[in-house]
């Protein structure tokens, strides 16, 4: 949060981005114990909405930041995570 923004100012709060995230491909298994999975997704499709209550820095933000921005921006996601299996879950 930068101190020449009001708080509240906001992208998307009257109208939140819609990520729709498709697999970039295949989960891999980087380990199996313990077990550690990596995948990748994207969405090249979303749209974004201006800035809301920023006050008199509205337009020079909306103007760097390029909003709104028509549909076609890309968002990638690139996660890594791991989990337990069911024999090494505590006894009820």
């Amino acid at each position: 949060m930068s101190p020449r923004l009001p708080q509240g100012c906001t992208i998307g709060a009257g109208a939140p981005v819609d990520f729709r995230m498709k697999r970039s491909g295949p989960s891999q298994w980087i380990s199996t114990n313990p077990p550690l999975i990596r995948f990748s997704a994207y969405d090249d499709t979303f749209a974004a909405p201006a800035a809301e209550d920023c006050g008199p820095m509205a337009g020079p933000l909306n103007r760097r930041l390029g909003l709104p921005a028509p549909s076609g921006n890309l968002m990638t996601y690139d996660a890594t995570y791991t989990f337990r299996t069911y024999d090494q879950l505590p006894a009820r």
